[in-house]
């Protein structure tokens, strides 16, 4: 019986739990995968959007047709894209998906803006849709990145507008719930997110090591008794 039991038993339970144990992780790896992604882009946007702000406020010139020259480089979303696409939404906690799916709908709708300002007929259409823009951009900002933004503007009203969100911004600072829409916030949802999901991988792939080592001393017990 334990002759059957190490060699057909066993090898086929390391087989099945290696196949399983296989595709278990890999599927983890993908998710972690595309976090990292997610959180890259993040980064990217928020150096971003300083020189969009710089863009679209800095010299603004009088003229309606002069104003719609005027352009800047979108929000990226790729990495979002292959999060939603790639079913890694349905695989993390709701909190971190509801703050990435609102932190993208407002980059969305940063980017439609962008697009739409080029179809502007006049310049009070024009100026709402770039106040828009301000607005959302700055919403997403953290207070450091604000900071840096006023110091460098070349704009009075823009650098007043800055100055006026600073402190709502460091009212959100003191509440972890008021963070999670800015890039900063979003970005340490996804490390805390990748922080609970690598272990997890790590210690399979141990334990899978480990089951093969024991097959292996079995079955040069059985051949060498």
């Amino acid at each position: 019986m334990g002759s059957s039991f190490t060699n057909i038993v066993l090898p086929v339970a390391v087989a099945i739990g290696t196949v399983f144990l296989t595709f278990w992780f890999r599927e983890k790896q993908a998710t972690l995968s595309a976090l990292r992604a997610i959180k890259t882009e993040l980064k990217h946007n928020d150096e971003l959007v300083e020189s969009m702000v710089h863009d679209l406020f800095s010299d603004r010139p009088n003229n309606l047709q002069e104003l719609l020259t005027i352009d800047t480089v979108p929000l990226q979303t790729s990495a979002f894209d292959h999060f939603v696409n790639s079913g890694t939404a349905t695989k993390i906690p709701d909190d971190t998906e509801d703050a990435i799916w609102y932190h993208y709908l407002v980059v969305r709708m940063i980017n439609r803006d962008i697009e739409n300002r080029l179809d502007s007929v006049d310049k009070n259409d024009l100026k709402k849709i770039d106040d828009r823009i301000l607005n959302r951009l700055l919403y997403l900002c953290d207070t450091t990145r604000l900071e840096v933004m006023e110091n460098n503007i070349r704009n009075d009203d823009v650098e007043k507008q800055i100055q006026d969100a600073i402190p709502t911004h460091e009212t959100w600072e003191s509440s972890s719930e008021g963070q999670t829409h800015w890039f900063t916030g979003v970005r340490s949802l996804i490390d805390e997110e990748i922080e609970r999901k690598h272990w997890i991988p790590t210690f399979i792939f141990k334990l899978q090591h480990i089951t093969g080592v024991i097959y292996k001393r079995r079955v040069a017990g059985t051949l060498g008794g």
